[in-house]
């Protein structure tokens, strides 16, 4: 993945496999369209890249559910930050 746009300050550069990313390269990776060489980033546009989007807010989720230990799903729903996401997901499949 390497893409440069001066103009919206945007600099990605990853190399292919598993990467830990911090917030700022979370949100690099999420505004991603195209690459340098100018082929798509996701050869089905932004299907793939709303697919992609999905899965860090999943995993994002995840890592919150897992860190605060929530046992019950109205923790989870009174939680000021789950409780502002939308997604289709069911709470039983986030937190698998």
């Amino acid at each position: 993945m390497s893409y440069d746009d001066p103009v919206q300050n945007l600099y990605i550069h990853f190399e292919p496999g598993i990467t830990h990313l911090n917030g700022e390269d979370t949100l690099k990776v999420c505004r991603l369209r195209d690459n340098n060489d100018g082929t798509l980033a996701y050869p089905d546009y932004d299907i793939g890249r709303t697919r992609t989007q999905q899965k860090i807010l999943i995993t994002v989720a995840k890592k919150l559910l897992h860190k605060f230990k929530f046992q019950k799903y109205d923790l989870v729903y009174q939680s000021s930050v789950i409780s502002k996401l939308r997604t289709r997901h069911k709470y039983r499949n986030i937190t698998r």
